[in-house]
């Protein structure tokens, strides 16, 4: 089950509810830092102007990529 749907489910003040908020920070915190370091490979890379710009342009291209081999393998099911 989705963590953030066992925190909303979980009884207030129950030690569930309590040991979701925790899964959701650890999450949240290790997201924050890798999302921090992909900037920073961006900027050194690319440069503080275009960096960010090039990392969406990428991101997006795969996510293209991604979804034409998904669509491509769901066809010759």
């Amino acid at each position: 089950m989705d963590i953030t749907l066992q925190y909303r489910k979980a009884p207030e003040g129950s030690a569930k509810k309590a040991e979701a908020q925790k899964q959701l920070v650890e999450i949240m915190s290790h997201r924050m830092h890798i999302d921090t370091g992909v900037k920073l490979i961006g900027n050194l890379l690319f440069g503080t102007e275009i960096g960010p710009d090039i990392l969406i342009f990428c991101c997006l291209i795969f996510c293209i990529l991604l979804l034409k081999k998904t669509l491509c393998s769901v066809r010759l099911r």
